[in-house]
């Protein structure tokens, strides 16, 4: 070995027994608490705020229109200016739990898609880059019916989502539904009733009925009331 190959090397030794004791020295950096963005109205507020308090022992910090919704007990970041949402984006890099909270549904389709125009679409979607633990949480039951209506597509991207690393929970909600009576009518409930022998299937007010459960309705003899 020659002396300018001993000086690189005595150089390259010293260069690495600096990183070592820099990151020694530096404080680990542990990501804790919780965002939760909520974009939209929250059409049950109870409980969504008991849920929000047990899902992060460090705390939550909301942001969105829904936010308001919630009362004191959570802090609370705006999202109005440049300026706000930059300081979002920060608190969102050093939490540990990200939830997407009762999201419009078109944002859910746009997030799948890689449509990252809007502000909420591309916070939640740097959460699934940073490999966050991720949710999206429903004031619905995921839809288990698709075949060529509108929830097919709404199907597509919550799988979708999940593809991409995002947890997908349903949180029930106190829908006013009368005891019984069912507030949304597909074929799949058309075929369970005859399946078990019922010729009836009883609607809450203003319950919906898919054109699909009509004609199954319609063929298998069911009886829907709409009364």
């Amino acid at each position: 070995m020659n002396i300018d190959d001993d000086i690189e090397l005595k150089k390259l030794i010293r260069r690495v027994a600096e990183q070592v004791i820099r990151r020694i020295l530096e404080p680990e950096k542990v990501e804790k608490g919780a965002v939760a963005l909520i974009p939209s109205f929250v059409p049950d507020a109870g409980p969504l705020k008991e849920y929000l308090k047990g899902c992060c022992a460090d705390g939550v910090v909301c942001a969105g229109e829904g936010a308001r919704y919630l009362g004191e007990g959570f802090g609370v970041l705006g999202v109005e200016t440049r300026q706000d949402q930059q300081r979002l984006m920060e608190t969102l890099k050093g939490c540990a739990k990200v939830l997407l909270v009762f999201p419009p549904l078109w944002m859910l389709k746009s997030i799948a898609a890689g449509d990252d125009g809007e502000f909420f679409v591309q916070a939640f979607t740097r959460a699934l880059l940073w490999e966050k633990n991720a949710t999206v949480l429903l004031d619905f039951k995921k839809p288990g019916f698709k075949r060529g209506t509108y929830f097919e597509a709404l199907s597509d991207a919550l799988g979708a989502l999940e593809g991409m690393g995002a947890k997908i929970e349903s949180l029930k909600l106190s829908v006013g539904k009368p005891e019984g009576r069912l507030a949304l009518v597909t074929e799949a409930e058309v075929f369970e009733a005859n399946k078990r022998g019922r010729d009836r299937i009883a609607c809450a007010p203003g319950a919906i009925i898919t054109p699909l459960a009509r004609d199954a309705a319609k063929e298998l003899g069911v009886s829907i009331d709409e009364r």
